[in-house]
């Protein structure tokens, strides 16, 4: 019904506060009016007693109504009825003689208690008041009297108009008040709400700037993390289309440009042909490990680690002894500090793959005599795997995105040597373990890389 928040709220809150305030008044003015015409029944109750004693007694009590006449604090009449219902005794001496029958007359003959009931008549509001005579402990007759309450029904109607009309007050503060707080409530919705928008239109990496310690807050900064991680995201999209563009496009032009010159020969030299045909295979064997490292990444996301107890040391020298012949075309040597027996719960494949690309860019960007160090250093809780060498190293600047899919610095770019993926696909694996690795590297001195493996006894579950 409403589109907005604020008008939701208000609507919502006015007629709650509109049930309450509604009830709250019923309460109060009955219980006003009830107390104001007990309290004036109590008078006339107090006055019908008198009455009725000074009949018991056979006392002269005209005298009495007489003076309570004259001076106006009766504002009504007195009756004195018999056994018959008779009138015995007027006030205003005009009923003498006549039979009174009315429902409070009936009651206080049948009861023979006080009886009260209240009437509308010419215009005048009164109440008829009916008290039982005792003589002697015996039903003798009653006194009844009769009273206008006219302006006690004016006075409870005022009170009555005062109590709604400061209600209905109340109630229109209450809902600008309540607008106002919903306004407010719904503000950082709407921002959300067009930073939203924003993002669908293609604007990723929009914020709000909403300060506020409660959930609406905590919403914000997790927006705002979701804007940014998606930011993030499509820069890596586009630098992923990008490389992915770059790295076909380049051999890909490159094998055209070689196969061209014999499209149009009749006579091929066989040696060129032969020597033409190795760079194509070459860049050949370049695209099929590049789609290779792309389905493995992409195979990633749906693989469950097996976990295996595995040796350590026996582990890495499998890949060193796997690797060596690359590493002596450059005169590297490649030692395995690490400790015997030292086993770790892990992925067998999954750890070779790691221990593969991380020695492989050792020796990829290592220096002739160079030297690559692979150790490990078990504490009480974890275990720290190091990769050390002593190659080009990595600039700063490039530090922070090495791990990202196809980023590679201007120095492996120009080289030739890589894909931007091995190191992309060792961190995917390391999320999937669970485990954690850091990289520190200066420049033409040494790039070091370290996995935190976390000891356990049993298998690690996604």
């Amino acid at each position: 019904m409403f589109k907005s928040i604020s008008r939701r709220l208000t609507f919502t809150y006015g007629i709650l506060f509109l049930i309450a305030i509604s009830l709250i008044d019923l309460i109060l003015i009955a219980v006003y009016c009830q107390q104001q015409y007990s309290k004036t029944e109590k008078i006339y109750i107090q006055m019908a007693e008198i009455v009725s004693q000074m009949t018991v007694r056979n006392l002269s009590f005209p005298y009495f109504i007489g003076n309570i006449q004259n001076d106006n604090s009766l504002n009504g009449r007195i009756l004195i009825l018999n056994l018959n219902k008779e009138v015995v005794s007027d006030s205003l001496n005009q009923l003498n003689g006549q039979i009174i029958d009315n429902p409070e007359v009936r009651e206080a003959y049948q009861k023979q208690k006080n009886a009260v009931g209240y009437y509308k008549q010419n215009g005048n509001r009164i109440s008829m008041l009916s008290h039982p005579i005792f003589k002697k402990n015996n039903f003798a007759g009653t006194v009844l009297i009769s009273y206008s309450v006219s302006e006690l029904w004016k006075d409870n109607l005022n009170f009555s108009i005062q109590v709604i009309v400061i209600s209905i007050s109340v109630l229109i503060i209450i809902l600008l008040l309540t607008h106002l707080i919903g306004g407010k409530i719904a503000h950082p919705i709407r921002k959300m709400t067009f930073a939203s928008l924003e993002i669908s239109n293609g604007k990723v990496g929009t914020t709000v700037d909403i300060d506020q310690k409660d959930e609406i807050g905590t919403l914000a900064d997790t927006f705002n993390k979701m804007s940014s991680e998606l930011s993030r995201i499509e820069l890596g999209r586009k630098r992923l289309l990008s490389s992915i563009s770059h790295e076909f496009k380049t051999p890909l032009a490159s094998m055209k440009a070689l196969i061209e010159p014999f499209m149009e020969e009749e006579q091929v030299d066989p040696g060129l042909l032969k020597e033409h045909l190795c760079y194509v295979d070459s860049e050949i064997e370049r695209l099929s490990k590049l789609v290779k490292s792309l389905v493995t990444v992409t195979r990633l996301e749906e693989i469950s680690p097996t976990y295996t107890v595995l040796d350590l040391f026996s582990e890495v020298n499998a890949v060193i002894m796997l690797l060596s012949p690359m590493a002596s075309d450059k005169n590297i040597f490649i030692e395995n500090n690490i400790p015997s027996e030292l086993n770790i719960l892990a992925d067998k494949d999954l750890l070779r793959e790691i221990i593969i690309n991380l020695i492989d860019n050792s020796i990829k960007y290592g220096k002739f005599n160079g030297h690559i160090s692979v150790s490990a250093i078990k504490s009480d809780s974890y275990i720290e795997l190091a990769f050390e060498d002593d190659g080009i190293g990595i600039k700063e600047e490039d530090l922070p995105y090495i791990f990202d899919n196809f980023y590679m610095s201007n120095t492996v770019r120009k080289s030739g040597k890589g894909s931007g993926i091995g190191l992309f696909m060792v961190k995917k694996i390391i999320e999937l373990l669970k485990w954690h690795i850091t990289a520190a590297s200066s420049p033409s001195t040494k790039t070091r890389f370290v996995i935190t493996i976390p000891l356990v006894d049993k298998p690690l579950h996604n």
